[in-house]
């Protein structure tokens, strides 16, 4: 458990809440923003389960939602408050929260019970205790793809035709990718039922496989021409190119 706690930290250590909430005004972005907007349980406290430095806490802020974050990396939190002094933090295991019981209207998840070997009924079942009855649960995880399933091996080949050295280990605590009906079942066991399924990022796809498709001098921005292929890949695959899934899910 250290060692994946220094992970995060590590992964966390030299972040910019200035870059990462600028992504929030990415074009591509904004479809995923409407998603998670339509969703909201009104007038209620919203959860953030794994908040990172805060990019949705001041999302949240900026739309008239008293949020709170939790997250297990110091280095995360500590950059959230350095950024603003009023976001509500807390550090604490996602699988062990420190509030009541129905708590919260809405609790967000981006990115997390995906880094649970174990996987993700714990999660869910204490994200669950928390929310109020008829509460809701936005949750994303990345998604089995074609590109993140042939990149590995083509990168593999490509590095040993160039004589390129391997990669340095990712900071990031190793995570897997979900299928949808994977984690439309773990919802169903935990007492969920899914309201909305939302396939998203098929042009950061093509961003995590190639840099051709990465603007340069931005922060996890995509060219032109990445993101009008994307909108076409979602058309013509949703699913087999989806980069995350996304579900919003009422607790039964």
């Amino acid at each position: 458990m250290g060692n994946e706690h220094d992970s995060w930290d590590g992964a966390w250590a030299d972040i910019s809440v200035e870059d990462e909430i600028g992504t929030l005004s990415y074009g591509w972005v904004q479809p995923y923003l409407a998603f998670l907007a339509r969703h909201l349980v009104p007038d209620a406290p919203v959860l953030e389960a794994g908040c990172g430095p805060g990019r949705f806490l001041y999302w949240l802020r900026e739309r008239g939602y008293r949020a709170v974050g939790v997250d297990r990396s110091l280095a995360a939190l500590t950059a959230a408050h350095r950024y603003s002094a009023d976001f509500a933090l807390a550090l604490a295991d996602v699988r062990r929260l420190p509030f009541r019981t129905a708590a919260f209207g809405t609790c967000l998840s981006f990115g997390v019970v995906e880094h649970f070997p174990e996987g993700p009924d714990e999660c869910l079942a204490e994200m669950g205790r928390v929310l109020q009855p008829g509460g809701v649960l936005i949750i994303g995880v990345p998604q089995v793809n074609v590109f993140a399933t042939i990149a590995p091996p083509l990168k593999a080949v490509y590095r040993k035709l160039r004589r390129i050295p391997p990669p340095p280990a990712d900071l990031e605590p190793p995570g897997r990718c979900y299928r949808a009906r994977e984690l439309v079942d773990a919802l169903t066991r935990n007492r969920f039922e899914v309201i909305e399924v939302f396939p998203f990022g098929h042009a950061y796809s093509l961003h995590s496989f190639c840099g051709w498709f990465r603007k340069r001098g931005s922060h996890h921005d995509i060219t032109p021409l990445g993101v009008r292929l994307g909108r076409a890949l979602a058309r013509i695959a949703p699913w087999a190119t989806a980069f995350y899934v996304s579900m919003a899910a009422r607790r039964r």
